[in-house]
């Protein structure tokens, strides 16, 4: 009995790709799936010579291929998904039995890796979602919802935002990739507010509407508000979509689109709404700014400009 057992077991994983140890200097990835457990194990490996007398000899290093790192005071929870859809199940990485760590398990389907405050754990996708290597994640507290997906490549930066579905709340954070050998890091760090990388200003007499294209998630700017920004879904297109929303109480009539904006390309568009509604893109240090004015305000200013010159040169 034991031995069908065992021999269960070993159908249910597969072996990796096989991987020449001849080259020193190679670095590279290996997979293998586990059908019982509903993983599938990504593993680096790099292969260098070692050192004095045994030079001839190769040392063959193997590591978790993804390493996630909580750099933030909060804990988080990070998750494999599609850029679709996810049913996960917490799993917190500190409890070595590895048993539920709240009631907010939906599916054993694809379980959450807990990452406490300066924590690290290794990260495996599951089978599920093989085909799409990204992540999310969120804050560990009740409420978050979960950011957009990130790609896990060997390197890149990525800012995401966060959600508190009852307080509305946001948060951005910003997720790092580093190559260290055969092993990339994951970095979770909380954004600067003094530097998120793209700011909505509306300065006009407006209420307008933003959000992603082809994405849900909005966001309403009241008059002389701005909003810091990043992409609901770094994956998806980077265009910004502004409605303008009624502005009498009870105007039932549909908001009306002002435009669709790349924050990455630093440009005046021409004014909007019979030339009452001037739009630009600019830049405050490393930050994109999408500015909303009311060009009648900007008239005012001219015209006191010019009336405070001329009483100027009167004296």
């Amino acid at each position: 009995m034991a031995s069908l057992d065992a021999r269960k077991e070993s159908e249910q994983r597969k072996w990796s790709d096989p991987f020449v140890l001849d080259l020193a200097g190679t670095i590279g990835e290996i997979e293998s799936d586990d059908y019982g457990a509903n993983r599938k194990f990504s593993i680096g490996y790099s292969i260098r010579p070692a050192k004095g007398q045994y030079s001839r000899t190769k040392v063959i290093t193997l590591t978790p291929r993804f390493m996630l790192i909580n750099a933030m005071s909060s804990a988080i929870e990070v998750c494999h998904s599609s850029s679709k859809m996810m049913t996960p199940a917490v799993i917190n990485m500190a409890n070595t039995s590895g048993s539920v760590a709240n009631s907010r398990t939906t599916s054993p389907v694809n379980p959450v890796v807990q990452l406490d405050a300066g924590a690290y754990a290794d990260f495996h996708w599951t089978l599920r979602f093989a085909k799409t290597r990204t992540i999310r994640c969120r804050f560990a507290e009740f409420g978050w919802s979960w950011s957009g997906a990130v790609p896990l490549v060997e390197s890149g930066e990525y800012a995401v935002r966060m959600r508190h579905e009852s307080t509305r709340e946001s948060k951005l954070v910003r997720v790092t990739l580093k190559l260290d050998s055969s092993c990339v890091c994951v970095y979770f760090r909380e954004e600067r507010t003094t530097a998120p990388p793209y700011r909505v200003e509306n300065y006009s007499l407006e209420t307008l509407r933003t959000h992603q294209h082809r994405v849900r998630r909005s966001e309403i700017l009241l008059p002389h508000h701005s909003l810091d920004y990043a992409w609901d879904e770094p994956t998806e297109e980077h265009l910004l979509v502004v409605d303008m929303l009624p502005s009498a109480a009870g105007d039932n009539s549909r908001p009306m689109r002002i435009g669709s904006f790349d924050l990455d390309k630093i440009q005046r568009y021409p004014d909007a709404l019979g030339g009452t509604l001037g739009i630009e893109i600019s830049t405050d240090g490393p930050t994109r700014v999408l500015r909303f004015t009311d060009t009648r305000l900007r008239g005012k200013k001219l015209r006191q400009s010019i009336l405070k010159l001329l009483m100027t040169w009167q004296r």
